[in-house]
């Protein structure tokens, strides 16, 4: 599951990945970027990927506004209101789509949403509660945290952490040194959470 999924880089990656016998689930909540990683998953051919224009949130049918930056900030947008430029997009929760496209299974989930990854999250409970709960990449930056107003910086981390994940910075991770002690509450990292 690509959540944040941008022009699908990550997204193709994935779908060369798993192969036919799988499928990605990419997200992104911009009207105007969504154009583009459905051209590119055209254009490379790739079969396995499923998109959707919505922005994945703690609820379903919601109408949040998106805001667009400036070209010169392509890719930057925003549930926080940082641009002038914006559009209506309905909300989904990820256990509902999850739900509503009958994937069994989700085993990685990269989320990069500019701020907003505790709404991700929130809208995830069944699939963070299970035992099989997927590895997840996301994206931790104060700033971009600290712009959504609506969770305190750190809150992202907080739930995965009352869903018994452990956090490293992906550096860490691949290092295979130990999880992080506390919570980032300062700076940008890349983290890894991993379900003990």
């Amino acid at each position: 599951m690509d959540v944040g999924a941008n022009i699908g880089i990550f997204s193709l990656f994935a779908s060369r990945l798993v192969g036919r016998s799988g499928k990605v689930l990419s997200i992104e909540a911009s009207p105007s970027i969504y154009e583009y990683l459905k051209y590119n998953l055209e254009l490379n051919r790739s079969k396995n990927c499923i998109p959707k224009n919505i922005a994945a949130f703690e609820r379903d049918g919601d109408t949040v506004e998106f805001y667009e930056p400036d070209s010169n900030k392509f890719g930057m947008g925003s549930l926080s209101g940082c641009f002038v430029q914006h559009s209506p997009v309905k909300t989904l929760s990820i256990d509902s789509w999850i739900a509503g496209v009958g994937i069994k299974r989700i085993t990685l989930m990269k989320v990069d949403v500019e701020g907003w990854e505790a709404a991700v999250f929130l809208g995830a409970e069944k699939l963070l509660s299970r035992e099989d709960a997927p590895l997840i990449v996301f994206e931790f930056a104060d700033w971009a945290e600290s712009n959504s107003e609506r969770y305190k910086v750190g809150r992202a981390q907080e739930i995965l952490k009352s869903h018994g994940y452990r956090l490293w910075r992906l550096s860490d991770f691949l290092k295979k040194r130990k999880p992080l002690p506390a919570i980032l509450k300062r700076g940008a990292n890349m983290i890894v959470a991993l379900k003990a």
